[in-house]
């Protein structure tokens, strides 16, 4: 099986709110990388990794609910 084809099968076990998040992110993609010398830069296969890590674990149930990752930030 193709990616292509893995990837169609994920965007039909999803709902349009997920495909809607989805394009934007795909839309971000596109976007010219910006470089700089800055170390804090991170490096467009990361953050690809990143993705796909972020991804399977949507797709999975392994997601944590935003109002715990805030109420984390908010508790340093």
């Amino acid at each position: 099986m193709t990616t292509r084809e893995a990837l169609k099968q994920q965007l039909d076990t999803c709902t349009e709110e997920q495909l809607q998040q989805i394009a934007k992110f795909i839309e971000l993609l596109k976007l010219p990388v910006q470089t700089s010398d800055s170390p804090d830069d991170t490096p467009k296969a990361q953050i690809l990794e990143d993705f796909r890590q972020a991804w399977h674990e949507a797709m999975t149930g392994q997601g944590i609910p935003i109002a715990q990752l805030w109420q984390e930030l908010e508790n340093g």
